[in-house]
């Protein structure tokens, strides 16, 4: 096992908590990174120094939406010289980027991160990137090209992988969005990847499955996605009770309680996801949710730079895209006018995953 992968897989078990395995993993062969995996959750300036530590940075920062603070990081560590930091920083870049709305620079990094992975045989890396680029593709209203992305991604996912069942879950997300004749294939899929193992997927496919159930008219989704999820402020089940919001908006049904639970259960890190989620209350004349004053514009615009400015960008000129990118939004969510009629409103939603 090379160095690269060797780290990247033990960075990516930390990431979801397993310490031990990824100890074990190294086994000594990565003095600094054990150092850094053993104090992870204490201190981040335990990260090793140089440029491994740069992409640390950058991905500690990233995890707490500190997008900014991350591509700075990110920018010190992705020329450095080393192929596998290189492209973990490039998909580093991509995921600030994309988070924020600027949509087609991140997909440029996600073609220079998938390049160099592929010139340099890293595997999961290159599986990462791909998905990234999914998830840009979704965002970007190309739900078609998305699935395609999502499908490459388990095919390349090496065996056992963790993040098999996020995968899975997003791939659901795609096909949700192609419309009704694909609505009982996207609801079977999200049935699977709930009970596929990975990264707490079980909530995020149960999120798709309300929304899926709003968009149908099934109630019976909604209702039973919102009973197994457990309650307590998390992403997915914020997504289910903002789909009982559309259920009751399709049924002209009140709203309010509905509003008030999402609002609270959405957490502080997903900003733009709460300014939509303001918008959408006063579409549907409610004045329940107040200016959210902790959202800082500095705190949440990165500079990340243009990708093509990278030593290693003509790598990308025999990469397969495999979508036209260069339409893609690229102005940041902080640009975005969120429309004041319903309908309107609902459609952007779509900036935003599940």
């Amino acid at each position: 096992m090379d160095e690269g992968f060797l780290a990247i897989t033990a960075l990516r078990m930390a990431e979801v908590q397993r310490h031990e395995e990824a100890l074990a993993l190294l086994d000594g062969r990565h003095v600094a990174l054990e150092a850094y995996i053993r104090t992870r959750n204490r201190n981040l300036q335990s990260a090793p120094p140089g440029p491994m530590g740069d992409a640390i940075e950058g991905w500690t920062h990233y995890y707490s939406a500190r997008y900014a603070s991350a591509a700075e990081a990110f920018a010190r560590s992705v020329a450095c010289g080393e192929p596998w930091i290189e492209s973990w920083s490039a998909l580093g870049l991509a995921k600030c980027g994309t988070d924020a709305g600027f949509l087609k620079r991140a997909a440029d990094w996600c073609a220079l991160a998938a390049a160099i992975a592929r010139r340099f045989e890293l595997q999961e890396l290159m599986a990462a990137a791909i998905g990234a680029l999914g998830e840009i593709l979704l965002r970007g209203e190309q739900p078609r090209e998305a699935a395609e992305a999502f499908t490459l991604d388990l095919a390349l996912l090496p065996p056992g992988a963790a993040y098999r069942g996020r995968v899975l879950c997003y791939r659901a997300h795609a096909w949700s969005r192609l419309g009704p004749g694909a609505q009982a294939a996207a609801e079977m899929a999200y049935r699977i990847a709930a009970h596929t193992p990975g990264e707490e997927t079980d909530r995020y496919a149960l999120a798709g499955l309300a929304l899926l159930g709003a968009e149908s008219g099934k109630s019976n989704l909604v209702d039973q996605a919102l009973a197994d999820t457990p309650r307590g402020p998390h992403l997915g089940r914020a997504v289910c009770l903002i789909a009982r919001t559309r259920l009751a908006f399709r049924r002209s049904e009140s709203s309010e309680t509905w509003f008030r639970d999402a609002w609270a259960d959405l957490p502080s890190e997903y900003v733009f996801e709460r300014r939509w989620l303001q918008a959408w209350s006063a579409a549907l004349g409610h004045s329940l949710i107040a200016a959210d004053s902790s959202i800082d514009t500095n705190f949440v615009a990165p500079a990340i730079g243009s990708a093509d400015a990278h030593p290693r960008w003509p790598l990308v000129c025999a990469f397969d895209r495999m979508a036209d990118t260069d339409d893609l939004y690229d102005r940041g969510f902080d640009a975005v006018a969120w429309a004041p009629d319903p309908e309107s409103c609902w459609t952007q939603r779509s900036f935003f995953m599940p």
